[in-house]
């Protein structure tokens, strides 16, 4: 797969229209445009392994978007009142070989993005770094406003 930042980049109206149903799909529509004005600027943070771009303001959750399932969320940062690595998964069970990264948002839903599974080392350091890279994001939107 190319690169997630080629992929939202692409001008082809294919492509286009297939971002657009991707976006509806996550819910996002109305976020995209200022996503894609962030995602070029050098401070946009790809993750690939956990298949999620942070920008100054967004997070681009982009797991679902390969096959029939096309879906590209968008979680605003400034919105996110708790950040933390957990092992309960949307169904509310434990998952004893995964970690997600679970946000509380300030209107009480929670989103989980990215995954690691507990053995694999260098996706735990990983995933802490995209840990550290929301929390420094969120801190400088703090700084902003």
């Amino acid at each position: 797969m190319k690169p997630i930042v080629d992929i939202l980049n692409d001008a082809n109206p294919k492509a286009q229209a297939k971002l657009e149903k991707a976006f509806t799909k996550g819910g996002s529509l109305e976020k995209k445009d200022q996503l894609m004005a962030e995602l070029n600027l050098p401070t946009a943070v790809d993750f690939p392994n956990h298949k999620v771009i942070v920008t100054d303001h967004y997070i681009c959750d982009y797991e679902f978007y390969a096959g029939l399932g096309s879906m590209l969320s968008v979680i605003e940062i400034s919105g996110i009142e708790r950040l933390y690595r957990s092992n309960i998964t949307a169904e509310h069970e434990y998952d004893f070989d995964r970690f997600f990264v679970t946000m509380e948002m300030k209107d009480n839903s929670v989103n989980r993005i990215a995954y690691a599974k507990r053995n694999a080392k260098t996706f735990m350091t990983e995933f802490s770094d995209l840990i550290a890279c929301i929390n420094e994001k969120k801190q400088k939107i703090g700084a902003e406003v």
